[in-house]
């Protein structure tokens, strides 16, 4: 089985290019088109090789998109029979996804106290909050079909059955992983998290967010008036109404392309 690439998505013309990643090149040979100045829409993609599950602004297509797919919502629409064959032959493509990797600071406050004395990486640590960088992670033809075949076989299922299905598949454990241990620490003075790492497949719609997942103190408590009359008769109405499962991905092999 072919690895899965991960790389800054500001790389990806370097990967596609460079002839020390022939197989991964060759994969995604006519799948992109770069303009030369990093701007909004620089990275083109041609729907017809490659399939773009969620993508920041530097993504654009070039032609007609699949009607079921919308990349914004992070969103594959699957009703029918029809529309079932559409995503199977989606996931033979390559599959894009974009994540983002945040880099947070939460201690760099304390060694403001003495700037003088700082390394100048750590003093410029001190000077910010974080920062985010997007990755692109791509899923070689067929290895996320495979990744998913159990979830397939229930919206096939679904589907016979006419019932509502969404299935959140999410690939944060996967870029967890790769992730050093010490960045994983909440209380170090660098903290990564990832973020934008999920797509759905569904007949019905995609969950609302923050009524939805978000279950911390400060939103069943301080927000407790929109927790009990907004979130609460939401899921319940939800969960009636449709069958919200969720995908974790891990374990799969990866290829380090550029930083």
């Amino acid at each position: 089985m072919q690895a899965v690439i991960f790389i800054p998505i500001t790389c990806l013309r370097r990967l596609v290019i460079k002839q020390n990643y022939v197989a991964e090149s060759q994969m995604l040979q006519g799948c992109f088109d770069f303009d030369k100045e990093v701007k909004p829409g620089w990275i083109q993609y041609d729907p017809q090789k490659i399939t773009v599950l969620s993508c920041n602004d530097s993504l654009r297509p070039m032609g007609t998109v699949n009607r079921n797919v919308d990349a914004n919502k992070q969103m594959l629409s699957v009703k029918n029979e029809a529309d079932f064959k559409d995503l199977s032959d989606i996931l033979e493509k390559p599959v894009l996804l974009c994540a983002t990797r945040r880099h947070q600071c939460p201690n760099a406050k304390i060694l403001c106290s003495d700037l003088l004395s700082l390394e100048p990486a750590q003093r410029e640590l001190s000077s910010m909050n974080g920062f985010d960088i997007d990755f692109a992670v791509i899923f070689p033809p067929g290895v996320l079909k495979n990744k998913i075949i159990k979830s397939l076989k229930n919206i096939r299922k679904k589907i016979a059955e006419r019932k509502r299905f969404c299935i959140r598949v999410d690939i944060k454990h996967m870029m967890q992983e790769l992730t050093p241990t010490e960045l994983q620490d909440a209380e170090s003075l660098e903290f990564v998290s990832w973020h934008n790492t999920s797509f759905w497949l569904t007949n019905h719609c995609k969950p609302h967010h923050s009524l939805m997942y978000v279950n911390g103190f400060l939103f069943w408590a301080v927000l407790f008036p929109l927790s009990l009359f907004v979130a609460l008769p939401y899921r319940l109405t939800r969960r009636i109404l449709c069958e919200d499962t969720h995908v974790r991905l891990e374990n799969c092999a990866e290829v380090h392309c550029g930083s």
